[in-house]
């Protein structure tokens, strides 16, 4: 999309070696490879920019152009750090728009430019153009976007697999929103969930190209339930590392939320906090990969599988990748009460604490751990992103009623 000449645009962006970058529409993708209609930045094989690393879109409320982050990889606006999940940012005339890299010798940056007299996008009641051609897609390359979706979540564009990878990104954006929106509507019966997935989407131009029956992807109306609860649970585990980051997931979560039965009697924080960054970085139930991944507590301190536990952990998984709406996370939970009385007394990371001291002693004689099955790693999951949605929201009203504090204070004060 980049070129020199004059023709009307709606604004553009001014690269830092001086190349015109037009903004012609009302809303257009920026990244390494976003697709037809976008615009393409930085170098074939530079891994700070992602296939689609931000849109700009025109706002009819505010009449303005705004931001919005669609990669892992935070954009600085005018000197301020967007990461991916925040609200949309306006930019104004001579805006500043920078991806951070350490690669290449020329930054990422560029200057956002309006016209002299500002050019508003077309008005509503011109006809829509038609919706562009799309190729379509096999039975194998959508069970294979179906699968990508339900391992690593929407969005999740650079881990797609290699039969799909190369495709036109706004295509695997359109079938990935008719794979969404098809179970959407297949739980119509549970609004919440229904809408939370559909709000994760962004709009492709060929998501008026592609309708698919339902039926084509699968066991739609006896899966659609367990699907939506996987997709959103991906959602907001990769929300989750986006804000907080690996190390610092848990921190927020008190040693009393994470009470109750564990994985295995060796398990501590450490684990938890491996289990989610290895679900994010290898896949949902993928825990094979999870348990032989060096940068993990699991390889050092579980014993290496045998050929036929690898067998068998790889056909667990597979089941379990599927299989796993029958789940029942209450067996995680504690009493109250037993909370009350013990939390004050026993820290997960103690090795001094009971059991987990004559465990340690143990361990130092045999040096190996048994890998906990699949369908307890994933009940381990499912309780922790239990904990940090409830820590979240803790955490949202007790600033709200700390901020109606400081305003009722400020008020009286001003009336005194």
């Amino acid at each position: 999309m980049a070129n020199t000449t004059t023709n009307t645009a709606f604004a553009k962006l001014l690269a830092y070696d001086g190349q015109d970058f037009f903004i012609r529409t009302a809303s257009v993708y920026i990244g390494r490879r976003p697709g037809a209609n976008a615009i393409t930045i930085g170098k074939p094989g530079c891994s700070s920019v992602s296939i689609r690393h931000f849109k700009i879109a025109y706002s009819k409320e505010k009449s303005c152009f705004e931001l919005v982050v669609l990669s892992s990889k935070p954009v600085v606006v005018d000197g301020n750090a967007i990461k991916k999940g925040r609200e949309p940012v306006a930019l104004a005339h001579k805006s500043t728009v920078i991806i951070p890299c350490y690669h290449c010798v020329d930054p990422h940056a560029f200057c956002f430019l309006t016209p002299t007299k500002p050019v508003a996008p077309a008005p509503a009641h011109r006809p829509a153009p038609a919706p562009p051609a799309i190729h379509k897609w096999n039975i194998n390359e959508k069970e294979q976007l179906k699968r990508f979706l339900l391992a690593y979540g929407y969005g999740r564009w650079e881990k797609l697999p290699k039969g799909i990878q190369d495709k036109d990104p706004a295509e695997i954006s359109a079938y990935a929103n008719s794979f969404i929106r098809s179970t959407a509507k297949a739980i119509s019966d549970e609004p919440e969930l229904s809408q939370s997935i559909v709000s994760l989407l962004e709009d492709s131009p060929y998501d008026k190209s592609v309708a698919i029956a339902s039926n084509e992807w699968g066991k739609m109306d006896q899966r659609a339930s367990v699907w939506g609860r996987r997709i959103r649970l991906l959602s907001r585990l990769t929300v989750f590392i986006d804000k907080y980051g690996e190390e610092q997931l848990l921190d927020n979560i008190s040693d009393a939320m994470l009470l109750g039965q564990t994985p295995a009697p060796w398990w501590k924080r450490r684990h938890d906090k491996d289990l989610i960054v290895g679900t994010h970085r290898h896949g949902y139930a993928n825990y094979s990969a999870i348990r032989l991944d060096p940068s993990l507590s699991f390889y050092h301190e579980c014993k290496p599988p045998s050929e036929e536990e690898r067998k068998a952990k790889k056909k667990d998984d597979e089941e379990e990748a599927v299989d796993d709406d029958e789940m029942d996370t209450s067996v995680l939970m504690v009493d109250e009460s037993e909370v009350r009385s013990r939390s004050d007394s026993m820290n997960l990371d103690d090795p001094q604490d009971g059991y987990a001291r004559r465990h340690t002693e143990a361990q130092a004689q045999t040096g190996t751990e048994s890998f906990p099955s699949s369908d307890t790693l994933t009940r381990r999951l499912k309780k922790l992103v239990e904990c940090m949605v409830k820590s979240a929201k803790s955490s949202s009203k007790k600033s709200s009623k700390s901020k109606e504090s400081s305003s009722r204070k400020s008020s009286d004060g001003s009336r005194k």
